[in-house]
């Protein structure tokens, strides 16, 4: 184990020791007067964050400067992956700067962040803060976004008022802050501060399933990160909500979405009956999420063992009677199946009630692609926690 630790730790300083070498750039200034700009190169991943190694181009984020911006605010652009060996341009870079009062951290091109990177970004906000710079984090992904949180660095060493779903949102305040018009621990606005990408910028079908099923991977390992849960993201999700995917689930007390999904607060749209049976309740809610929300995933994952179904298959008639109607078509339909009644029933029911949502999402976004959600049925092992995709 400890082998594994050093080999990893070594490979990550060798890529750093290249990523130094080619990935430095100079810093490039707006304006003597406007806002300051310092732009760090570093490395993108193509595949494995750690193997598969690209260079990335070097890019300016195109910002006009508010009317009452200061000097001494900068804005940071990291490119690539974070971790130990690569962040010696950026410490150095940092250092040049003797007139910060605001530096502004662009993390929009971060998609991976291991320990080692999670601590150099921590190492690097300390050191600025001991100088008396005031550090915004702004347009982070959902992985560094969960990881930075886990290991209590952001929010944490970075209080929640700091991290900022836009740069613009960032640069804003930290101009009101060098005007004196507010301080940085001011709370800050919902519409401003979230903290993924995704707050700000729709999560499409693709994305959001993508993160559904990394979350996923992390439960059935054991390595659930419980993100964004603590009294700080609460606060800030007071005004209103952003959840990326709906989750049609059974109300079984074993069947949490999000627990096996592994997301936070504000991530799922979360509607449960038993039976993952469709209802008119159920049916104005997903809507509800379509329509107001955004939301652009739906997934109807039926789970191992069902007893609702159960009771169906083994004519339990002190259940309710409604719920034994509505599972009766996908029983009658699954006795002809080869295997399991009950999960081949269990499946059979995903499917016929992801169907019928789709026609009845069809009918209410009137067709048009843009607005009609991806819908999926699946089905959850209760014993291994992993969750399978059916859509055909």
């Amino acid at each position: 184990m400890e082998n594994g630790a050093v080999a990893g730790l070594y490979g990550a300083i060798a890529i750093g020791i290249v990523a130094s070498i080619f990935g430095g750039t100079p810093a490039q200034i707006s304006g003597p007067t406007g806002l300051m700009t310092v732009v760090v190169a570093g490395f993108a991943a193509t595949h494995s964050p750690l193997l598969d190694i690209a260079a990335h181009r070097p890019w300016i984020p195109s910002l006009e400067s508010p009317e009452n911006v200061l000097e001494g605010i900068y804005v940071v652009h990291i490119h690539g992956s974070l971790f130990f060996g690569n962040a010696g341009p950026l410490q150095q870079k940092l250092g040049e700067i003797q007139d910060a009062k605001s530096l502004i951290i662009d993390m929009r091109d971060v998609r991976y962040l291991d320990q080692s990177g999670v601590y150099t970004l921590s190492d690097l906000i300390e050191d600025m803060m001991r100088r008396g710079v005031t550090v915004y984090l702004c347009e982070m992904h959902e992985e560094p976004s969960e990881i930075l949180a886990e290991l209590e660095v952001a929010p944490g060493t970075l209080p929640v008022e700091q991290i900022f779903a836009t740069v613009e949102g960032a640069v804003e305040k930290a101009a009101r802050q060098a005007a004196g018009e507010t301080s940085a621990q001011e709370p800050t606005k919902p519409e401003e501060a979230l903290f993924s990408w995704g707050s700000v910028h729709p999560v499409g079908a693709n994305e959001a399933l993508e993160r559904l099923i990394v979350g996923n991977q992390r439960y059935v390992r054991g390595q659930s990160l419980h993100p964004h849960t603590n009294p700080a993201t609460r606060r800030v999700l007071v005004e209103e909500q952003r959840p990326f995917a709906v989750i049609l689930g059974c109300s079984d007390a074993r069947s949490v979405p999000e627990q096996v999904f592994d997301q936070g607060i504000d991530e799922l749209f979360v509607v449960r009956v038993a039976g993952n049976i469709m209802t008119l309740e159920n049916n104005a809610s997903i809507e509800y999420a379509v329509k107001f929300l955004g939301v652009r995933l739906v997934v109807v994952p039926g789970y191992q063992g069902c007893s609702a179904v159960d009771a169906v298959i083994d004519d339990n008639v002190d259940h309710s009677e409604v719920i034994l109607n509505a599972l009766e078509p996908a029983v009658e339909q699954a006795r002809g199946m080869p295997g399991d009644l009950l999960t081949n029933a269990i499946q059979t029911n995903a499917h016929l009630v992801a169907a019928k949502l789709k026609e009845e999402l069809a009918e209410f976004t009137e067709g048009d692609p843009d607005r009609m959600p991806r819908i999926i049925p699946a089905y959850y092992h209760l014993d291994s926690g992993k969750v399978d995709l059916m859509e055909k």
